[in-house]
């Protein structure tokens, strides 16, 4: 018996062996391994991973668990890789697996072949053969092409020997791993290394990312106001790009990103470079919350500019007196609380204000939404402790609370909603009357147990003329005929139907209910293949995992996908990628469209495939 586990650390279905054995503390959490694992297969740490115990039991990052959805701990349920320490399950089981990277799907198998006692607080390797497959090479057969590639140079591809022109497949250095090791595991490390807040190894791509940005930035507007968050973004950006020359639009596009992902606190006045902006945070910072306030009270307190924002919404005139704006506001509560709160977001930005009186503002993107549902009317953004807020009105929350099983028809709705958009999306462009037929399928009907009625493609439509900014489809009428179109699919709708027209019959698939279950439950953004370019665009936008709302990346893939059915090419895409700011290695995402295009339904041709 010892302090100190002795785990033999090998990657599975490879020959000859690709190993490393390691004494780690018991002590230690499943985190911990997960960066040891990192470390000793000289892995980036830009995918997601999981340790399965059994095929029941998985432990899970931290950052990807997702509250109220799971309990905790359950026999077949995650449980979280920093809430569990290793001697807790290897002490009675002592072989498990981790994988690492959905794409290409490495399996490594974790065994205890021993233990011992250490006196070090950090994990040493003891032994280890050859070096582990570069990252996203393509799984095990990426790997192997990569050998013959080395093996049979002159027959190889060019691009493919450019990028693994440095990589040695029996190198193993067990020194420099055993340095990396006590570098980020020895607690007695000298914790003030120059520059610290910007070197550090795990900056990127962990969980706490957020954080740590935010105590950069705070640091940096403590010493220099908005100058200095600014050249701290730079400092950050430029660690990132390992010392490149980074065009000025690249670099302030990344900056925007950055920026967009942190906390409300730093937008002051004197940061922001729109003046009204200016006048509406400052009112904001100023005002104080109160957890029970009235639409009377909200828009008195409301700035004159904040109040135009909710005249242009209901289109009245700008003149109109806060008394009869409020009439307004509460003769479209009906159908404006209904629309809104058909989307699961913002039933749950209320749930939480029931919860505590308040919901708290994280970041830009909270900011977005609820200053949407400000300029709605449904409530105002107030300050409280230097904390960023929102409050829905009192009449708001009376309103509901009258409606019987308003959740329940809010859930079927949405469910509804959810289920049109995804079968709208695979086809681009459909007759609203054949759509109505093919969704109504027994089939269909089946899985949202339900009807889908012109009444329910009419509310959606309101929610469109409304609040355009939420919707997912429109309803266009081109030749007499009304056509549902999604909004990825709207700039190119009448090509679609002109060579539907000239080409094919408008003969659409009949996709199966599995396949929808899964766009449904899953989003369309499933596919193992779609999960790689999700990670790539990613790494291009850094720290965009560590979003809530995931829009940035979503409405990425699917410009793409519009781009790919509009018949660009992938040099085409690429520019797009970079025009807006992604930095990419052309290699990498060069292969995974190519992977893309495959799998991508088709609007211009019979079948749909997917």
């Amino acid at each position: 018996m010892g302090n100190n586990f002795i785990l033999k650390i090998e990657i599975e279905n490879i020959k000859p062996e690709i190993y490393r054995i390691i004494s780690v503390r018991k002590d230690m959490n499943f985190f911990d391994l997960h960066n040891i694992i990192q470390l000793a297969f000289d892995w980036d740490n830009t995918h997601l991973y999981e340790f399965e115990v059994t095929d029941n039991i998985k432990i899970v990052p931290e950052f990807s668990y997702i509250p109220n959805e799971m309990p905790l701990f359950s026999d077949n349920k995650n449980q979280l890789d920093k809430a569990i320490k290793l001697e807790t399950v290897l002490e009675t089981k002592n072989k498990i697996k981790y994988k690492y990277d959905f794409g290409d799907n490495w399996i490594v198998n974790i065994e205890v072949i021993g233990e011992k006692n250490e006196d070090a607080n950090y994990p040493i390797c003891i032994k280890g053969e050859r070096a582990a497959p570069l990252e996203d090479c393509g799984g095990i057969g990426g790997y192997y092409s990569i050998l013959e590639a080395l093996n049979n140079p002159e027959d190889a591809d060019e691009e493919l020997l450019e990028w693994a022109e440095d990589y040695d497949p029996e190198k193993f250095d067990i020194e420099k791993l055993n340095k990396e090791l006590k570098k980020m595991f020895n607690t007695e490390t000298n914790e003030n290394d120059e520059d610290e807040n910007y070197n550090n190894n795990d900056f990127f791509g962990q969980e706490d990312v957020v954080k740590k940005l935010i105590n950069i930035l705070e640091d940096a507007y403590n010493d220099g106001g908005a100058n200095g968050i600014s050249e701290a973004l730079e400092i950050i950006v430029k660690k990132m790009y390992e010392g490149e020359e980074i065009p000025a639009k690249e670099l302030d596009n990344i900056k925007d990103v950055l920026l967009s992902q942190t906390p409300f606190w730093y937008i002051t006045s004197e940061f922001s470079e729109n003046n009204n902006n200016k006048k509406i945070i400052k009112n904001i910072l100023k005002r104080k919350l109160i957890k029970s306030i009235t639409i009377d009270n909200g828009l008195n307190l409301l700035s004159i500019e904040e109040r135009n924002m909710i005249k242009e919404r209901y289109k009245v005139p700008i003149n109109l007196s806060v008394v009869k704006l409020k009439n307004v506001i509460l003769k479209n509560y009906p159908e404006t609380i209904e629309l809104l709160f058909s989307y699961s977001y913002i039933r749950n930005i209320y749930e939480e204000y029931k919860k505590n009186g308040f919901y708290f503002l994280e970041n830009i993107e909270e900011f977005n939404i609820t200053n949407f549902l400000q300029d709605c009317g449904m409530g105002y953004i107030s300050e409280k402790e230097g904390i960023i807020c929102f409050t829905f009105y009192e009449e708001v929350k009376k309103y509901i609370e009258k409606q019987k099983n308003f959740f329940e028809k809010m859930n079927k709705l949405d469910y509804k909603r959810l289920f049109i958009n995804e079968l709208v999306f695979l086809y681009g462009v459909i007759e609203k009357e054949k759509f109505l037929k093919i969704i109504n399928r027994r089939k269909y009907k089946d899985l949202i147990d339900d009807t889908i009625l012109e009444k329910d493609l009419e509310f959606f439509e309101k929610i469109n003329k409304k609040f355009p900014e939420l919707s997912g489809f429109e309803i266009l009428k081109k030749d007499g005929i009304d056509y549902i179109v999604h909004n990825s699919a709207y700039e190119i709708f009448e090509n679609i139907i002109d060579f539907r027209k000239q080409y094919i019959k408008n003969d659409y698939k009949i996709f199966s209910t599995k396949y929808l279950k899964e766009l449904i439950d899953t989003g369309f953004y499933s596919n193992a293949t779609v999960e790689t370019l999700k990670e790539i665009l990613r790494l291009g936008t850094f720290v965009t995992d560590t979003l809530r709302d995931k829009t940035l990346l979503n409405d990425t893939i699917r410009e793409i996908f519009v781009l790919i059915n509009y018949n660009h090419s992938n040099r085409e895409i690429m520019a797009f990628l970079i025009a807006n700011g992604f930095k990419i290695n052309i290699l990498k995402i060069d292969t995974i469209l190519n992977r893309f295009r495959d799998i991508v339904p088709k609007w211009d041709y019979k079948g749909y495939s997917k």
